[in-house]
């Protein structure tokens, strides 16, 4: 199962990641575990899941602007 990790409020230079039950631990996509926004995560990840991420990502996310 995917989690979404909201860190805004931790001392981690980022907005969320993503931390996979079955693995116990964060995903890796490009070799980032952490994003700012979901147009900075879109353009990391690379696979045919996408909509699944997308259906977990909170709407702050899509209006967040990104380090792109």
């Amino acid at each position: 199962m995917k989690r979404f990790v909201d860190l805004r409020h931790t001392q981690v230079d980022a907005a969320f990641a993503f931390y996979c039950t079955v693995t116990d631990s964060f995903e890796k996509h490009s070799g980032n575990q952490t994003w700012d926004s979901a147009a900075d995560f879109m353009d990391d990840y690379r696979g045919s899941d996408i909509q699944r991420y997308k259906s977990l990502l909170p709407e702050w996310t899509f209006l967040a602007q990104g380090k792109s």
